[in-house]
């Protein structure tokens, strides 16, 4: 494990949940399960938010904003997306909801330069046979158990 993965962070990720529209449903996951990956999807996707850069919680406006930039670049670059968003899980304190993207089809080099540009420490990515974290400092990939959440 790299610097950039430390225990800590890990814990947190694995504490959230993830939520994305797909095929016009939501489609929700934590990082705590056993499943590879997430049945019926065709590419990768990746999750991506502008909010709280180099892990410096910023307000809510200025988040909002930034999500605003991050949405103008993703479409500048006639990347395919949907509205997605990270949250704490149920119980986990202080909660937290941080809204973002689902972004389609990225390689780890893709999601480390969108990671790097919005000062991001990872991403969340998953497939339908795997699910986990890219460290955008070294571009490790982390492959974290899926549980898939259905309400």
């Amino acid at each position: 494990m790299t610097a950039s993965a430390d225990e800590s962070w890990l814990e947190a990720w694995r504490r959230s949940r993830y939520e994305f529209l797909h095929g016009g449903r939501w489609r929700i996951f934590a990082l705590d399960g056993s499943a590879r990956g997430l049945p019926g999807l065709s590419e990768t996707v990746t999750l991506v938010t502008a909010w709280n850069p180099g892990a410096v919680e910023q307000g809510l406006a200025w988040n909002r904003a930034a999500d605003c930039r991050l949405l103008r670049s993703l479409v500048a670059n006639r990347w395919a997306w949907s509205p997605a968003r990270g949250r704490s899980l149920p119980g986990v304190e202080p909660a937290w909801r941080e809204d973002g993207f689902a972004v389609f089809g990225l390689k780890t080099e893709e999601m480390g330069r969108i990671g790097a540009e919005w000062g991001q420490k990872a991403l969340v990515f998953v497939t339908s046979g795997s699910a986990g974290l890219v460290m955008i400092e070294d571009l490790q990939e982390i492959h974290c158990g899926l549980r898939e959440i259905v309400e």
